[in-house]
């Protein structure tokens, strides 16, 4: 079942790789670094602007839509949603426009925090709408639509740092365009499902009791991903903050992508099965899950360290490479720590609704992060903030997996682990040992396929993960799309 789902979700995360690296490409490219420097710290801001006021009630639409459907209450559920989610839009924008006229701010600045504030608010209105068909397993409407957002922004924002001054604010001018399309094209489907409803009070609470702890969480994980380029602006400049933020994306988008992939095919099935049969069976999806992960990501973050110089030539802009080699492998570490507790690790308290505990968790490696590029970035630069990030991951993804297992203990595929690492190492002893030549494209393109060759032979060999199951399944799939060859009748 996660196979088929994985694929259902595959053009979505194919529009994320292809629209995550051509941003990177084409705005360090468009952008001087202060320029990019701005719009990194706008997309960090969104995303601590998103996640306290609106995020908590898209992860309640995803975690409560099968109990809903199971008692008949499915109205009622999403009148609560859309009352709520226009209470908080209508505050979020009443305290963006009395910041914009109270403070004195660059007009650079108020046009980027306009742009930046509208696109927040209209994503908000579609995440719920995609959450809640996620929640239903309508996979493919889900990806039809995310996929046309997805590129449609960026198309768009592009079009508008070419043809506009925006600069900066140009990409969230495209992504607020391409959300406002989507949102006119779900908005009549949904509210129908909200119809005879009423918004609960109660409803509300538990909704939030449950959503917020997550949002706190999340929270936690951005001081620990992204508050370092407000530091480092700080410190070094808005210049130095663009440089940073194109070589951590660079490493860090590709496997965030990865991470997205596996956990919406698999959040749902777990938290349907967990409803509906109880925590063995739930425990033997997540199994699956968990390997899924590790075969997918691990090889990944490898390969990108192991490729980071041409990755980064190829990338960015001339200005944005040196900085980007050097922090890609650091990255990739990070990222990988991050994404497996983030998405998987944190579930064992999303399962049994103990959300309120994941920020108590991740208090003391979001701290110790501040602390550490408070006091390595003045000493490293740009070093001291990635190697403080590897650090609070850590330490983060100790302290979860310690403090979950108490709620509910999730699978720990080490087998996996020890095999997937194993092909990982004839991956890097394939990859070290071609040599480097000819342009940057030319080696990267060698050197990547050498590697995702050698590790797709290993894995197989050593049956890492799922590996063999998915290469079976692949074999099924494309026996039943090829007709069967008929003999010439005699």
């Amino acid at each position: 079942m996660l196979g088929r789902h994985l694929l259902y979700y595959l053009p979505v995360n194919a529009a994320q790789a292809v629209v995550g690296f051509g941003s990177i490409y084409v705005l360090t490219r468009l952008l001087s670094p202060h320029d990019y420097g701005l719009y990194a710290l706008a997309l960090a801001a969104t995303h601590f602007a998103h996640v306290p006021v609106f995020t908590w009630l898209e992860s309640a639409a995803a975690r409560f839509h099968a109990r809903a459907q199971r008692r008949g209450r499915l109205a009622d559920h999403f009148a609560t949603l859309f009352a709520v989610w226009a209470v908080a839009a209508a505050g979020f924008t009443l305290v963006l426009a009395l910041a914009l006229w109270l403070l004195p701010l660059p007009a650079e600045i108020r046009t980027l925090s306009g742009f930046v504030g509208a696109a927040l608010i209209a994503r908000a209105a579609m995440k719920l709408f995609q959450e809640s068909r996620r929640a239903a397993q309508d996979a493919a409407r889900y990806g039809v639509l995310e996929t046309i957002y997805i590129l449609a922004g960026f198309g768009i924002g592009i079009g508008f740092v070419l043809g506009t001054p925006l600069r900066a604010a140009g990409p969230f001018a495209g992504l607020l365009v391409a959300a406002l399309v989507c949102v006119l094209v779900e908005a009549p489907v949904m509210l129908r499902r909200a119809r005879g409803g009423r918004a609960q009070t109660l409803r509300a609470v538990s909704y939030a009791r449950y959503g917020a702890p997550l949002s706190l969480s999340l929270v936690m994980s951005l001081i620990v991903s992204v508050s370092d380029r407000f530091m480092i602006a700080g410190f070094l400049g808005e210049a130095a903050a663009g440089v940073y933020a194109a070589g951590y994306a660079l490493a860090d988008r590709t496997l965030d992508i990865l991470f997205v992939w596996v956990g919406m095919a698999a959040a749902p099935l777990a938290v349907s099965l967990f409803e509906r049969e109880g925590g063995e069976s739930a425990r033997r999806a997540l199994k699956t899950q968990a390997e899924t992960m590790v075969l997918i990501s691990m090889p990944a973050a490898v390969g990108l360290a192991l490729v980071a110089g041409p990755l980064a030539a190829v990338m960015t802009g001339e200005a944005f490479r040196d900085q980007a080699a050097h922090l890609i492998p650091w990255v990739a570490a990070a990222g990988l720590l991050g994404g497996f507790t983030t998405y998987y690790l944190d579930q064992s308290f999303e399962l049994t609704r103990k959300t309120h505990l994941i920020p108590l968790v991740l208090a003391a490696p979001a701290a110790a992060n501040i602390v550490l590029n408070l006091a390595l970035i003045p000493v490293w630069g740009v070093t001291g903030a990635v190697v403080a990030t590897v650090c609070a991951y850590a330490a983060g993804a100790i302290t979860t997996f310690i403090v979950g297992s108490r709620l509910f203990a999730l699978p720990l595929p080490v087998g996996a682990i020890v095999r997937t690492a194993a092909a990982c190492a004839v991956m890097a002893v394939a990859v070290l040992a071609l040599p480097y030549f000819g342009s940057a494209w030319v080696a990267l393109l060698i050197h990547a396929g050498a590697g995702a060759i050698a590790f797709a032979a290993a894995a197989l060999l050593l049956d890492a993960g799922p590996s063999r199951a998915f290469a079976l399944e692949a074999l099924r799939r494309v026996r039943r799309l090829t007709p069967p060859i008929v003999e010439p009748a005699r």
